[in-house]
C-alpha cells in the first residue's frame, strides 16, 4: 500500500472487485469467507444498507424485489440466516419482516475484517497500480457486455 492510498480506497476497490465476482456468479474464495458465506454476507450487507436508510426492519417482499427473486426462493436463505442466529424473522400487519441480530452484525464485522486482510495481502503481492487497473478494465468490460446484451 502506498502512502497516498488510504485503507478506505483500498477496501472500496477490493470490495468492488469481490462484488464483480459475485455478479459473474463465481465464489472463487471460499477460504476467505470462513465466518459466513459470500452469499450470506451479501444478503446481510444489502439488508444492513437498507436498514440504515429506513427503519430497523426490512420486509421480505423488499428483499425479494431487490434480488429479483420470488419470495419462495428468498425465504430459505432468510431461514438459514435465522437458524444461524444472524437475523430475526417476525410478522406484523404489513407483512413478514427481518431484523439483523447482534450476532449477525458481529459476524458481518468479523467477515469484513477478514476481507480487508485478504485484499491488503493480495494488493501487496500483486501491486496497487496493477490492481486498480484490473478493477477499472473489468468494470469497463462488464459495462460493454451489458450494453451489448441490452441491444440484443
Amino acid at each position: 500500500m502506498t502512502e497516498n492510498t488510504t485503507r478506505e480506497e483500498l477496501t472500496k476497490a477490493g470490495i468492488e472487485w469481490l462484488e464483480q465476482q459475485v455478479e459473474s456468479g463465481r465464489e472463487h474464495f471460499p477460504k476467505v469467507f470462513t465466518i459466513i458465506s459470500m452469499n450470506d454476507y451479501n444478503l446481510l450487507g444489502m439488508m444492513s444498507t437498507r436498514l440504515n436508510l429506513k427503519e430497523s426492519k426490512v420486509y421480505l417482499k423488499d428483499i425479494a424485489e431487490l434480488f429479483g427473486l420470488p419470495m419462495k426462493d428468498i425465504s430459505p436463505r432468510i431461514q438459514r440466516l435465522q437458524d444461524m442466529g444472524h437475523v430475526s424473522w417476525k410478522h406484523d400487519k404489513t407483512g413478514t419482516y427481518i431484523t439483523i441480530t447482534e450476532s449477525g452484525l458481529k459476524s458481518m464485522a468479523a467477515q469484513k475484517e477478514r476481507l480487508i486482510d485478504f485484499i491488503e495481502a493480495s494488493v501487496k503481492e500483486y501491486g496497487l497500480e496493477k490492481f486498480k487497473t484490473l478493477i477499472e478494465y473489468r468494470g469497463e468490460l462488464n459495462r460493454t457486455m451489458e450494453k451489448i446484451v441490452s441491444q440484443m
